[in-house]
């Protein structure tokens, strides 16, 4: 009986202490630091320290009191810019920013950290966060301006890719983001500037296990940008040379993609060129020189659809000419027509001549 009225008790003081325990304060947690081969309890910073400031930034973030850890962090700045544990600082800024949607900002703190630590522990994350901007804003995030105004930063995203790979040259994530940028160009139809960062891809990383990607991709955006035959033919011959190249160098990424194919496309786009030239000289009354791209048509083209119809063309041409009937020689003391010239009657084709006796008219009218 005893034992139950004691578990009742227990039970009462347990109910009534929990709001009481629940509401005291959250006790930080200790910190340890590995020393002389096992782990020590670190000394709590003080406040008015570097040290003591950054842990106060942290206990903010780690906390979700990402305004506070940005507010301290800017204190932080003013006071110790040049202590080492500045670069820390930095990155939880800029953390608190991300937290806060608040891309752009935390880019510049990322930044700021690069700047003063290019070579600091805490690099490599930074990049990575940059990297994470950089997409978000390619994903249609928007750069908050003046705390109110929401703006496009597609360009800033790429000049953010573009200043990872300065900052990490030779690494996988500068890969990733010149990558990113000629992906982006391609997903946006600017074909032009997609082959180009693609070819900067390549030079910069030839033996990147998505070289053979980034060479299928700039030859696709070469044909792309061809825009129709009535335009210079120049991004069909460098889309064919690129396609060869790629179907030669990556023949399984060629499969993947149907390089084939688009080559066999190239390639009637190329002679369906050559036969509006042809049809064009026809058009202008030049028969021979249509029969010449007709003809080199048949030669640079076989099996073609163009070259059957530029073989139907051709053989147009020789029945006219089979067909006309022989020209008319006209013969001496005929006209053009074959009648015969009177001795005293010029030919009618031919001008008079002028009479020895006539005039020639003098200035003012009189004659002498």
């Amino acid at each position: 009986m005893k034992t139950t009225s004691s578990i009742f008790l227990l039970l009462a003081f347990a109910v009534l202490a929990g709001p009481a325990l629940s509401a005291s304060p959250a006790v930080a947690k200790d910190k340890y630091e590995w020393q002389a081969g096992k782990w020590v309890k670190a000394a709590t910073p003080a406040e008015g320290t570097p040290a003591g400031e950054l842990a106060l930034v942290g206990d903010h973030f780690e906390a979700g009191r990402h305004g506070k850890a940005i507010k301290a962090a800017k204190k932080f700045k003013k006071r110790y810019p040049f202590d080492a544990n500045y670069e820390e600082v930095c990155l939880l800024a800029g953390k608190a920013e991300m937290a806060r949607d608040r891309h752009w900002q935390a880019f510049e703190w990322f930044e700021r950290q690069l700047d003063h630590f290019p070579a600091g522990k805490h690099c490599d994350e930074a990049l990575k966060l940059e990297y994470e901007v950089a997409d978000a804003f390619l994903g249609g995030e928007k750069r908050v301006t003046l705390g109110v105004f929401k703006l496009n930063a597609t360009d800033e995203a790429l000049e953010i890719l573009m200043r990872i790979a300065e900052h990490a040259p030779g690494t996988e994530l500068a890969a990733k983001s010149l990558l990113r940028i000629a992906d982006h160009y391609y997903l946006t139809d600017k074909w032009v500037e997609a082959v180009n960062a693609y070819d900067i891809f390549l030079q910069l990383f030839p033996r990147s296990a998505r070289s053979g990607y980034a060479a299928g991709q700039a030859a696709q955006a070469a044909w792309a940008s061809f825009e129709g035959i009535r335009f210079d033919e120049t991004p069909l011959l460098e889309a064919e040379q690129r396609l060869k190249s790629f179907i030669e160098s990556y023949p399984a990424e060629a499969r993947k993609i149907g390089a084939r194919q688009t080559l066999q496309q190239i390639t009637a786009a190329r002679a369906q060129k050559l036969f509006e030239t042809a049809r064009l000289y026809e058009r202008v009354g030049k028969p021979a020189s249509a029969a010449f791209y007709y003809k080199q048509i048949i030669a640079s083209y076989p099996g073609t659809q163009w070259a059957k119809d530029a073989s139907l063309a051709v053989a147009v041409f020789s029945q006219a000419h089979t067909d006309r009937p022989p020209p008319v020689v006209k013969k001496p003391g005929e006209t053009r027509a074959g009648k015969p010239v009177r001795p005293d009657m010029p030919d009618r084709a031919t001008p008079a001549a002028k009479d020895k006796d006539s005039v020639a008219p003098v200035k003012g009218g009189k004659q002498k």
